[in-house]
């Protein structure tokens, strides 16, 4: 056993109340998710002493130090398992109590940041709003390391021990670091959500439990350590927001600054640092930091779903402290320590976790299999949710190359009889207007075509890394369009803030590149933009080309599925204050980067304007008519799409 130090409980609660206040609204603490990088050097530091300390002492057991890990981990995230299950019967529509339901059997297997990554938007994305065990990401990728640490650890010290494993140690931890900063460009929720790329913060803490009995700093020297650390740990959390790349270079302040707390106090146990982390109600709120952690993100969920116009960071608060000091009373701490003569045995206790690991998992299961219970929701609250069904192909629709890798579709637009002349061409933005564009070419008499390949803009050369897809797909249309004789206009739409700004509404990474890219970067991003546009523009001679300015995002004022928003308000009775609309955010960037590229690179080029169509000055409607305009953060419905018809007839007269 290592000797217990009270700061090391301070430094948890260091890490876990900037997370809690972040998720709980406090505006002003925009980067308090740094505190799951505090806590992963604290996992790792405290794994890496354990296993040290039992390997020099020669009583290291794989099999006790898996059900150390069990006991510590498994009872509160039971509780919190099982207390969010229920609530979600009595809050979630059948399809979001449906992904509860696989993220809680992933969480109970160990592997919620892989599903997370496989099955939702990014950690700041809009569907994160009925997601109440997203935080569990963290869990996974600590007992995945937890998996691989004792087998590394275990090999290295009984073969090589003084030289090769520090060596080891650290060329695995650059190595993570390098995953983390190489795949923040191609796939920022990898990045973010899984180990390969995460582990090197773990595995500081595991140098550092190596380091710290063989290389101890001197008193005065541990003090400023531990100071410029605190630093390290705080001052981001006020810097950073959720628009910072990250974990990218950005994590490493708070894993070097809880690094440097660790060995700076371990030098001077007696500094201010060592005696402020130490005082009783840090160290108290540090001892409750696993179970706050976990109950804390069901809190704010579901106290957004039933209060979505309110600011509640105290509820929270108070409604998490009170739901982690039971957790920690009752569960963890019955589970944690022996019990007391003539009580509970060992294997009852055992018993009874496997009881209700076993009841989980089947209820689970139930709730998937019976695709979360729709007959909880009566029939009259669904009658807006009808409303939100968009995103399918729009009027009479083939395959534009005989390639399913390249998902590119044609669709005929308008008049049955008339010639086509007219092109919408891009993403699924671009199919979300064609009921517009259709409406308009019947009135007008007049037919086109919707060329169509989901997520890619019509930017020739343009791509991701390492994907051809919308490459090959443009040029399909570029051959297309060149082969018709009649087509007199091409309407180009598309999400235009992913290729210009690098980033989406869900805060993922989105960078991409041409033949002539040197690097890959936001700003990088706006040099491609422009060049790709000039090749569209440069492949359309003879056709009067037109950009379709973009929608207004809504945000994540509501999140992803917006027609649940809207059913659940009904099914439960909620009384909503105010009308139905969104406000568009005056400190978003990309309308002055849009406008102001455009301005200077494309002077001539005409511009079709639809936000001041669907919006009252900075106020944009969500419902007409009982009909919702949006069916998603970024896409309109049928409803909002025809809101726009007037707009397409009025540029093609």
């Amino acid at each position: 056993m290592i000797a217990y130090r009270p700061e090391i409980d301070g430094l948890r609660a260091v890490a876990v109340i900037p997370i809690v206040l972040f998720h709980a609204g406090v505006e002003w603490l925009s980067g308090g998710y740094i505190g799951v990088d505090i806590f992963f050097v604290i996992s790792g530091y405290l794994i890496g002493s354990i296993i040290l300390g039992d390997l020099e002492g020669g009583r290291f057991s794989f099999r006790q130090f898996y059900l150390r890990r069990m006991r510590r981990i498994l009872p509160a995230l039971l509780f919190t398992v099982t207390v969010t299950l229920a609530a979600g019967h009595f809050l979630l529509l059948p399809d979001e109590w449906m992904d509860l339901a696989q993220s809680a059997a992933a969480a109970l297997f160990f592997v919620p940041n892989i599903h997370y990554w496989a099955a939702s938007s990014t950690y700041f994305g809009l569907d994160v709003a009925t997601q109440p065990l997203l935080h569990t990401w963290s869990l996974g990728v600590e007992e995945q390391f937890y998996l691989l640490a004792p087998a590394l650890l275990v090999f290295c010290y009984r073969r090589y021990r003084e030289i090769a494993l520090p060596l080891m140690l650290l060329t695995l931890c650059l190595l993570s670091f390098w995953v983390n900063l190489h795949w923040m460009a191609l796939d920022s929720k990898f990045a973010f959500y899984m180990l390969p790329a995460r582990a090197w913060e773990l595995l500081a803490g595991v140098l550092l439990a190596w380091c710290l009995p063989r290389y101890l700093p001197q008193p005065r020297t541990g003090a400023w350590l531990s100071a410029v650390g605190l630093a390290l740990c705080i001052v981001p959390v006020f810097l950073l927001d959720e628009h910072s790349p990250f974990p990218d270079v950005n994590a490493l302040y708070p894993t070097l600054g809880s690094a440097l707390i660790i060995m700076g106090t371990a030098a001077s146990p007696a500094c201010r640092v060592a005696r402020l982390l130490a005082t009783r109600p840090v160290v108290a709120v540090g001892r409750i930091s696993y179970s706050l952690y976990l109950v804390h993100w069901p809190a704010v969920v579901y106290l957004g779903l039933l209060r979505p116009d309110e600011s509640r960071p105290v509820l929270v608060l108070v409604i998490s402290l009170l739901l982690a000091t039971a957790s920690y009373r009752f569960v963890e701490e019955r589970y944690r320590r022996p019990p007391p003569a003539g009580h509970a045995t060992p294997g009852r206790r055992k018993r009874e976790l496997q009881g209700l690991l076993a009841a989980c998992l089947v209820g689970c299961v139930l709730i998937v299999v019976a695709e979360g219970f729709p007959r909880r929701v009566p029939a009259s609250a669904w009658s807006v949710a009808g409303s939100t069904a968009a995103g399918e192909d729009y009027g009479h629709c083939d395959v534009l190359e005989d390639d399913p890798y390249l998902e590119a579709v044609r669709c005929r637009l308008g008049s049955a009889e008339a010639p086509v002349t007219v092109a919408l061409w891009g993403d699924s933005h671009a199919n979300a207007l064609a009921p517009a564009m259709d409406t308009a070419l019947r009135r007008l008499g007049k037919a086109g075509y919707l060329y169509f390949g989901s997520g890619c803009r019509p930017l020739l050369g343009v791509a991701r890394p390492g994907r051809d897809r919308c490459p090959r797909f443009n040029d399909a249309v570029v051959d297309a369009i060149g082969a018709d004789d009649d087509l007199e206009t091409v309407y180009l739409a598309g999400y235009w803030r992913l290729p210009l700004m690098g980033q989406s509404y869900d805060k993922g990474s989105f960078l991409v590149q041409d033949d002539l890219s040197t690097e890959r970067s936001p700003v990088e991003n706006r040099a491609v933009f422009r060049r790709g546009l000039a090749r569209t523009l440069a492949a359309l001679p003879g056709r009067r080309v037109v950009l379709v300015e973009d929608i207004p995002e809504v945000g994540s004022q509501f999140g992803k599925s917006l027609g649940n928003h809207f059913v659940r308000e009904r099914w439960l009775g909620i009384a909503r204050q105010g009308d139905y609309s969104f406000t568009r955010r005056d400190d978003d960037a990309y309308p002055q980067v849009f406008e102001s590229l455009l301005r200077s690179a494309f002077p001539d080029l005409a511009i079709l304007p639809l936000q001041d169509a669907l919006c009252a000055g900075a106020q944009c409607p969500l419902m007409r008519e009982g009909e919702l305009l949006y069916y998603d953060g970024d896409h309109l419905s049928e409803k909002g799409s025809l809101q726009l018809s007037v707009v397409f007839r009025r540029d093609l007269e």
